[in-house]
């Protein structure tokens, strides 16, 4: 069977690999997003499911773009079986959609009809949820609203952040595509219909959505704290100005003061929040890298009674 994989992140290199180490026989062929500059050196650098392709010697395309029919040809030459689409990051076409014989089949991370759209790990972990899981979904031209062939559960533990949670989902998203790969071979599978009216969207995170607010609880903090690590993270504001960006935290069961009101014990640093404190444990300051929030009483960067913001 001839498979064309989609994906660009360490989620879908994961299920990339999997893929590629479960089925020798079957010919893969990769399509990522194309090589970006990054870092101070302004260095090229292929994402995730490009390296992979590059160190094993798949066959990879990484166009600008898919509309009006851009990657069609290559599509006539590579005639795909199916697709295998995982955080891919672009928008499919209809054109392509319709192609391969089997259609394009994504891994989604989350219990489809919920969390539709961009961002359904950090969601899900924001939102205080007990449970994700992954969606195995026949595409369609909508968005995230195909029909689905599979979907299994998976417990957020509370010291989950995104990163640790798409570990996971990816591990299990991975073994379940292998089990529709599989069936494939013998045939179309079927697919239950979603039900619309249950939907609900991951909306893509903005830069003005990661400033803490210390209104909220310290269990919504914490859990949105969580969803932004280890990237972009969580930020407030020293009472200097500047940016300070928080990486772990946790919540306590200590009564608060005023919101954003920073209590330090031993160089131990605690935040009001509208319910609770939240206690700081690693940080990372405006043009540094990250360090124990310690430093920042240490270093006379914050002090008791200052109020963050």
């Amino acid at each position: 069977m001839k498979i064309l994989f989609c994906g660009t992140p360490d989620f879908a290199k994961n299920v990339l690999q999997t893929i590629h180490e479960r089925f020798p026989e079957d010919e893969i062929f990769v399509l990522s997003a194309p090589a970006r500059r990054q870092g101070r050196g302004m260095a090229l650098t292929q994402p995730p499911v490009g390296a992979y392709a590059l160190e094993h010697n798949l066959p990879l395309y990484q166009p600008e773009t898919l509309k009006d029919g851009a990657f069609s040809m290559v599509l006539e030459e590579m005639l795909p079986d199916v697709a295998v689409v995982a955080a891919y990051g672009k928008i499919l076409p209809p054109y392509f959609i319709s192609f391969p014989r089997f259609g394009c089949i994504n891994v989604h991370a989350s219990l489809l009809p919920r969390y539709r759209g961009a961002s359904p790990i950090q969601r899900a972990i924001w939102d205080g949820l007990n449970e994700t899981g992954v969606s195995i979904m026949q595409m369609d031209n909508g968005l995230d609203t195909g029909a689905v062939i599979s979907k299994e559960k998976l417990t957020i533990e509370a010291n989950d952040n995104t990163e640790t949670l798409t570990q996971k989902l990816a591990k299990l998203g991975s073994n379940m595509i292998c089990r529709v790969l599989d069936a494939l071979h013998s045939g179309p599978v079927s697919a239950e219909k979603q039900d619309d009216s249950l939907a609900t969207y991951a909306h893509k995170i903005r830069r003005e959505d990661e400033t803490l607010d210390f209104s909220k609880s310290a269990r919504e903090l914490d859990c949105m704290i969580r969803a932004l690590a280890p990237r972009p993270y969580a930020n407030t504001h020293l009472a200097d100005g500047s940016e300070v960006k928080i990486c772990l935290a946790r919540p306590t069961e200590t009564e608060a003061k005023d919101p954003g009101f920073v209590r330090t014990q031993k160089s131990r640093v605690f935040v009001s929040c509208c319910d609770f404190e939240l206690e700081l444990l690693r940080v990372k300051p405006q043009g540094k890298g990250e360090m124990d929030a310690s430093a920042l009483v240490n270093g006379r960067k914050l002090a008791d009674g200052d109020v963050l913001r």
